[in-house]
């Protein structure tokens, strides 16, 4: 036995390998396959807010981070001599390229957010004899639609030809001229003149250069070579100009007050407080701020205090108007959060709708309600009065008991002890 452990032990020591210690060990091989590193978690939520799509009006869209506004329309027109580009539904489609069913006002409003700022239609006055041109500041426009599976995009002047020579026309200086108030109506609302290519003096969106509206001498016509197919739905998108020769032009707006394009010069380290009016201007103080004014303002501030508050407040209007001024509210505040300002740091005012608020606390009325079982303590209710004799009846009753006789009363005139008797009828 121990010559047998002895030999083991020769055997093992015999296969004990010394390791030189001037050699590097080699680790040793993995029994797992590797495993991967654990990626970074991405944040829930963006650092800062960022600029989003959403739908302003009934076919007004307003893309935030683009800053442009997309008017969903159709096809009106594709080979006639048009004065519009596009008009509203139920007004000149006769002379239109498009049509939209958005509202021209809301259009208006949407491009005012963006920070395009509004100018003048043209106009006429005859004791002078003077016309004064359209202004207002540059806009781009372009028309997208799907043909076949495929997206198609167009400069808006693509869709257009000369009326003398049937060529092709330069790019189109489209400029904001804003409309008017015209006996308390927004003036392109009544005329659907949203983007035109003669002079209208009510014109949302007009062109640089002047002209004539006559019949006999329209300018361009529908290029039928381009322009899809009647009912062809259409994006048109609508956007400040980035390269355009034509300066802007700050005119007074259709509510009568007075646009500032300059910002006004106040301590940095003072809030903005804002109110928001119907027609989407801001008042600061004294001024009265257009999109593109606030904007610059706000930009100017930041550079110095990258804390700068800003307070927005919705004007009060009619009370059938305040679900629409608060949505109107917070487009703004996106607006001012895309100018620079944190939206920590930006205070927004809304109006109550207490009428509504009312309205929807109060518990629904149920057709066919069932009254609630009563508590044990309650008393109990009135049993139904059961149903009375006829009158034959009455009186058959009646006459046996003036003549004595006895008869059983029948289940019918038996009260259940259930029940609480009815009071007895009198006899005719």
């Amino acid at each position: 036995m121990n010559r047998v452990l002895r030999i083991a032990c020769v055997l093992c020591l015999s296969s004990v390998v010394i390791a030189d210690p001037t050699q590097p060990v080699a680790s040793p091989a993995p029994t797992t396959a590797p495993v991967a590193p654990t990626p970074t978690p991405k944040p829930m939520f963006p650092v800062e807010p960022k600029a989003k799509r959403a739908q302003y009006a009934k076919d007004v869209l307003i893309d935030w981070e683009a800053k442009q506004v997309e008017v969903a329309a159709r096809v009106a027109q594709t080979d006639l001599p048009i004065e519009l580009l596009m008009c509203a539904e139920g007004t000149k489609e006769h002379e239109s390229i498009l049509v939209t069913g958005a509202q021209p006002q809301k259009i208006y409003e949407a491009l005012g957010l963006i920070g395009a700022t509004t100018g003048s239609p043209v106009s006429f006055d005859p004791a002078t004899n003077k016309q004064t041109a359209a202004s207002g500041s540059p806009l781009s426009i372009e028309v997208a639609y799907d043909a076949n599976g495929q997206a198609v995009r167009h400069s808006a002047h693509k869709w257009m030809i000369d009326s003398k020579t049937k060529k092709p026309i330069a790019p189109l200086n489209w400029i904001f001229c804003g409309s008017r108030m015209e006996n308390g109506q927004f003036a392109a609302d009544t005329d659907g003149t949203i983007a035109c290519v003669v002079d209208f003096s009510t014109a949302l969106i007009g062109l640089a250069e002047s002209h004539t509206s006559s019949d006999a001498d329209l300018w361009v016509l529908a290029n039928k070579d381009r322009v899809p197919a009647k009912g062809t739905n259409c994006t048109v998108i609508i956007r400040p100009a980035t390269n355009a020769t034509t300066p802007p032009v700050t005119m007074t707006p259709p509510s009568n007050t007075v646009v500032t394009s300059t910002p006004p010069v106040g301590k940095t380290t003072e809030p903005i407080d804002l109110m928001l009016t119907p027609e989407g201007f801001f008042q600061h103080g004294d001024d009265i701020l257009d999109a593109l004014s606030l904007d610059g303002l706000i930009k100017e501030r930041i550079k110095t205090n990258p804390a700068q508050k800003v307070s927005l407040t919705a004007m009060q209007v009619e009370p059938a108007g305040v679900e629409k001024m608060n949505l109107f509210t917070r487009l703004a505040g996106r607006a001012i959060i895309g100018s620079g300002i944190k939206q920590a740091n930006l205070t927004m005012k809304l109006l109550d709708e207490p009428e509504k608020k009312k309205e929807d606390t109060k518990a629904p009325v149920k057709e066919n309600d069932q009254p609630s079982p009563s508590p044990a303590n309650a008393s109990p209710a009135p049993a139904p009065t059961p149903t009375p004799k006829d009158l034959g009846e009455i009186r058959r009753e009646a006459g046996k008991k003036k003549d004595g006789s006895q008869s059983t009363p029948s289940s019918e005139a038996t009260p259940s002890p259930e029940t609480t008797p009815s009071p007895a009828p009198k006899n005719p």
